[in-house]
């Protein structure tokens, strides 16, 4: 593993849930969105969030991003380690990946749309 690899393995792995920190810290400094809120309340809620609200997105999937370069760094050192196949450390990978993808979705859904299970932002 080369010095770049390694260096960027551990700032990667620090980065990422500090940018998922502050996306979430960001978001959190917005107004609150009322339970049951109706169309007009949510757009008024965007509209009065929305750098607050496009800001924290943006840290969260910067957050994501590097957490999938940090996994693959972590994959690659793993597949050195385990030989042969490579089988359990691309689960891993995999695991990581979708794990990435679906806390950035969940993130997506319930910061913007609340409770609302008919909201389509």
């Amino acid at each position: 593993m080369s010095r770049f690899d390694r260096i960027s393995t551990l700032v990667m792995g620090v980065l990422a849930p500090a940018l998922w920190i502050a996306g979430i810290l960001v978001g959190d400094r917005a107004d609150d969105l009322p339970n049951k809120a109706t169309d007009a309340q949510v757009l008024a809620w965007l509209g009065a969030n929305k750098n607050l609200t496009i800001v924290a997105g943006w840290l969260f999937m910067t957050g994501c991003l590097a957490f999938i370069w940090f996994a693959g760094l972590l994959r690659s050192r793993l597949a050195e380690a385990e030989g042969g196949t490579h089988t359990l450390s691309t689960i891993g990978f995999a695991g990581a990946v979708a794990a990435a993808v679906f806390v950035r979705q969940d993130g997506d859904a319930t910061h913007f749309c609340g409770d609302t299970p008919t909201c389509t932002c």
